[in-house]
């Protein structure tokens, strides 16, 4: 995998190691914070466009795009919010999609299957 992602910045394959340890420890913090976490670079620039690039006709073949108004919530209303609050400003999203089964031999799908990824995950 040291050839896609960078393990020196996010050493997932090293559970025991302390800086496995640590990177643990600042995603449980960042999801308790703020609901996510991001692992920038995780996935080495250079394969990230390459796995977009061989994608590309097959997402304007076969990609399902989903389009919706909604607000930050994904409801019409909160009992707690005033109708007007900017909370409830309602925006378009629109999401191209492909299946797991539509990539093929793809850098994302080796990834997501990896045993040490699944395990940092869980």
């Amino acid at each position: 995998m040291q050839h896609l992602l960078d393990l020196e910045t996010y050493p997932v394959d090293r559970p025991d190691s302390d800086e496995c340890k640590a990177l643990v420890e600042r995603c449980r913090a960042g999801l308790a914070a703020d609901g996510m976490y991001n692992l920038e670079g995780f996935l080495k620039p250079e394969v990230a466009q390459a796995a977009a690039d061989d994608l590309k006709s097959t997402m304007a073949s076969a990609g399902f795009t989903h389009s919706r108004m909604h607000n930050i919530y994904f409801r019409k209303d909160l009992p707690d919010l005033a109708p007007d609050h900017p909370a409830l400003t309602r925006f378009q999203t629109v999401n191209r999609t492909l299946c797991a089964d539509q990539l093929g031999a793809n850098p994302v799908t080796e990834i997501y299957a990896w045993p040490p990824l699944v395990d940092f995950l869980a």
